[in-house]
């Protein structure tokens, strides 16, 4: 099943500490274009201000053809509709050098204090994705 928008109420949180500095957005999904991924809350760093930093790793089943995902963030989360694209490497839609399945983009810093990716064109070949947030 996919994991939808707000499919865990409170969104979990990332900290900066392993175990819990990583979540899966989409888990094996089958893409559909305009879809949202679950979302993740970024709690402030509790230590003098420190840039909260993120990495997203896109791992798809196969090599997707062209598609395009957008990193999404807002200051609160309401409703899907108060996410806004990331200004910078906000857009995915490319894979690694090297890679036939996996496309990785890193935000240092990141401004928000909510994440999630949005489907503006799902993969032009039959593959599943598993993307993951990682925060660094």
């Amino acid at each position: 099943m996919s994991p939808l928008y707000n499919a865990q109420t409170p969104p979990p949180a990332l900290f900066p500490f392993y175990p819990q500095n990583t979540f899966p957005l989409f888990n094996g999904d089958a893409l559909a274009d305009g879809q949202f991924s679950q979302q993740v809350q970024l709690p402030p760093n509790a230590v003098g201000g420190a840039d909260v930093r993120v990495r997203i790793v896109l791992d798809f089943s196969a090599a997707p053809g062209a598609f395009e995902i957008w990193i999404m963030e807002s200051d609160s989360d309401p409703n899907s509709a108060e996410y806004a694209q990331v200004p910078l490497a906000g857009v995915i839609n490319a894979l690694n050098a090297g890679s036939a399945t996996q496309a990785t983009v890193d935000l240092a810093p990141f401004q928000g204090q909510f994440l999630c990716l949005y489907v503006k064109t799902k993969p032009a070949n039959a593959v599943t994705l598993t993307a993951r947030a990682t925060r660094r």
